[in-house]
């Protein structure tokens, strides 16, 4: 079977997978930003330490999503929201709208999540037609 064939997009792996290189492309674009702008000698302060710590609790969340898609979601998600208000408060700017884009392979986990319930129920249910199904002989 050929990715083509086996791409659904209703499917819980579609969106799980999503999530996965997503998170890894903004990961990695991100330690290239920090490779290739190398930051200035002199100490920065408490802002830019609590942007890293927040950074590194979204990174841990996308980690953490690789077995535990809901809980790296909820970890990821209150880290972007953490960044953005300690940007607030600590510079008093508004943080770039293209960081928002680190909350999409949470976004992406968490509907990967539901779908997968939704499938675990409905894989579960009779079906609805036809008369049920004679007992097996022993």
């Amino acid at each position: 079977m050929n990715a083509v064939a086996a791409f659904r997009p209703g499917c819980c792996c579609t969106y799980r997978w999503a999530g996965r290189v997503s998170a890894a492309l903004i990961f990695f674009a991100w330690v290239a930003f920090v490779i290739l702008e190398p930051m200035p000698l002199v100490r920065e302060g408490v802002p830019l330490a609590t942007q890293a710590a927040l950074l590194a609790v979204i990174f841990g969340g996308y980690a953490i999503s690789l077995r535990h898609e809901r809980a790296g979601a909820v970890v990821s998600l209150l880290g972007v929201a953490a960044f953005f208000v300690a940007t607030r408060v600590e510079l008093q700017v508004a943080t770039q709208p293209a960081f928002a884009l680190f909350a999409l392979p949470p976004v992406l986990f968490l509907i990967s999540q539901r779908l997968a319930e939704h499938e675990s129920h409905a894989a579960v249910e009779p079906p609805a037609e036809g008369p049920p199904a004679p007992p097996a002989a022993e």
